[in-house]
C-alpha cells in the first residue's frame, strides 16, 4: 500500500485554486485572479502530512476562457510536456475547481480535457465549489446542483461546497475551517488506495501528449497552433532525451 496520496487541481484562474490549495497545504503562494488563457502553468507543492500518509499537490492552470491568443503555441505545448513529467506518478484524485453560480464552457471544457482525456476517466474526481458563503448550509448549493451535473455528463465522486475567501469586511474564518474539513474528508474518502498512472512509458507519454495537444487544436480553435508543430515537438523530444532520428519520425506524425 502506498503511503503517498498524489493530487492534481485543475480550473480556470479566479476561482479560487490557489486560495484552496494553500489552505490545504500551510503554503502562503501568491493568489493572482489575472487570466492566462491556455497555459498549463503549474505549480508543485510541497509535501505535507495527511491522513497519516504524505500528499503531494499539484496546482494548474487549465482552460480559459478569455486571452487565448496570447500564449505562443510553443510555450503552451512546453508547458503541458512538463506538467505531464511532473504527472508520471499518477494521482490518487483529481480535484476540479469551479466558483457558483455559472457552469461556464471553459469548465466543461477543463472536465473533458484533465477527467476523460489526461486521465482516460480512470482516476476519481471530485468538484469543489467556492464562492458558497452566502448559501446556508454550503451544501445546498451541491444538493440542488447535482442533477444539472449529471445531465450535462459531468460525473463527479461528491461536489463540496466551500468558502475560502480572506478579505473582505466580513470575516469568514468558521466557513474556511469548514470547507477545510469537508475537502480533507472528500479526498479521505474518495482517493484511490493507490495513484493511477496516466502513463508507464515514454512511448505512453508521447500519446498522451500527442492526444492532448490534438484535441485542444481542434476544439479550442487553435488552428494557427498547427503551423510548424513538427519542428516544436521534434525540438522537445530532443531535449526530452530521444535519439534525434527517433524525434524526428515522431514528430512526423504531428501533421
Amino acid at each position: 500500500m502506498s503511503n503517498t496520496v498524489r493530487l492534481l487541481v485543475f480550473g480556470t484562474t479566479g476561482t479560487g485554486k490557489t486560495s484552496l490549495c494553500n489552505t490545504l497545504t500551510g503554503e502562503l503562494r501568491p493568489i493572482s485572479d489575472s487570466a492566462k488563457g491556455v497555459t498549463f502553468e503549474h505549480y508543485l507543492y510541497k509535501p505535507f502530512a495527511f491522513d497519516a500518509k504524505l500528499c503531494v499537490l499539484i496546482d494548474t492552470i487549465g482552460l480559459n476562457e478569455s486571452d487565448h491568443g496570447t500564449v505562443p503555441a510553443k510555450d503552451a505545448l512546453k508547458a503541458l510536456v512538463s506538467l505531464l513529467k511532473d504527472s508520471k506518478d499518477g494521482y490518487n484524485l483529481l480535484i476540479h475547481v469551479m466558483r457558483i453560480p455559472r457552469i461556464t464552457q471553459s469548465e466543461q471544457s477543463n472536465y473533458e480535457f484533465f477527467i476523460k482525456l489526461v486521465a482516460d476517466s480512470k482516476i476519481p474526481a471530485i468538484l469543489v465549489a467556492t464562492g458558497c458563503e452566502n448559501i446556508n448550509p454550503m451544501s445546498q448549493w451541491g444538493t440542488d446542483n447535482a442533477k444539472v451535473f449529471e445531465n450535462m455528463g459531468l460525473k463527479y465522486k461528491d461536489i463540496v461546497c466551500t468558502c475560502f475567501a480572506s478579505n473582505g469586511r466580513f470575516s469568514f474564518d468558521e466557513l474556511r475551517d469548514e470547507s477545510r474539513t469537508a475537502v480533507y474528508n472528500a479526498i479521505s474518502t474518495h482517493a484511490t488506495e493507490e495513484p493511477i498512472l496516466i502513463y508507464s512509458t515514454d512511448n505512453g507519454l508521447l500519446q498522451v501528449l500527442k492526444k492532448c495537444w490534438n484535441w485542444l487544436v481542434s476544439q479550442a480553435g487553435f488552428t494557427e497552433w498547427k503551423v510548424g508543430i513538427n519542428k516544436v515537438v521534434r525540438e522537445l523530444l530532443i531535449r526530452l532525451g530521444f535519439k534525434v532520428e527517433d524525434a524526428e519520425k515522431e514528430a512526423e506524425n504531428w501533421k
